[in-house]
């Protein structure tokens, strides 16, 4: 709502100044160069526009690390050059003062080559949560058999039993695995969860 409230006072400001130059000693000028007057303003709107919207998505992001809680795996290593995409490396700036111990990256992960084996990039994705419903339209003759490889694609009966009641987040990988199951069998994938969260 601040970034909205800031559109439309700008835009309140341009209309405001296209009046007074109208209005008073500058409507000669206007009347000569308003289409230019136009094009400026447009302009100033498309990098107000530019410069919200990436704070926006900085303060979407941070929201998502926060989520994550100071539990999460982070790494202090300013010399990557991908730090400032990496999860843990952002969580190690949004938590790191607050630790005094916890799980860390190690410096051997960073190669000379800018490449790191723990490098997690920052990007939202599409959880299912919770799966209590899943099997309702399934056939008593296919139950067993995809009831079975649903446990394996959850990773196992204690993972399976933790993602159908929405304590473990199934992933987008899993996801497709399954649907792609549920549609071998002939039937429809699209309501298999109870709710869907955005994470990281």
């Amino acid at each position: 709502m601040y970034y909205i409230s800031i559109i439309y006072d700008f835009s309140t400001l341009t209309d405001v100044l296209k009046m007074g130059l109208r209005q008073h000693n500058y409507r000669v000028f206007y009347d000569k160069n308003h289409h230019y007057l136009a094009v400026f303003l447009a302009y100033l709107k498309y990098l107000l526009y530019i410069c919200t919207t990436k704070n926006q998505n900085i303060m979407e992001k941070e929201e998502l690390i926060r989520n994550l809680g100071p539990n999460i795996t982070m790494c202090f290593l300013e010399g990557c050059p991908r730090a400032d995409k990496c999860i843990k490396h952002l969580a190690y700036k949004m938590f790191g003062d607050q630790k005094t111990h916890g799980s860390t990256v190690m410096p051997s992960s960073l190669k000379a080559d800018g490449q790191c084996d723990q490098f997690e990039e920052a990007i939202a994705k599409r959880y299912a949560k919770g799966a209590q419903h899943i099997f309702d339209e399934v056939r008593m003759k296919h139950f067993g058999e995809i009831k079975a490889r649903v446990v394996r694609i959850l990773g196992g009966r204690t993972s399976y039993y933790r993602c159908i009641r929405g304590e473990k987040l199934i992933t987008e990988e899993q996801q497709t695995q399954i649907a792609n199951l549920f549609k071998s069998y002939g039937y429809d994938s699209g309501n298999l969860y109870d709710e869907y969260i955005e994470s990281l």
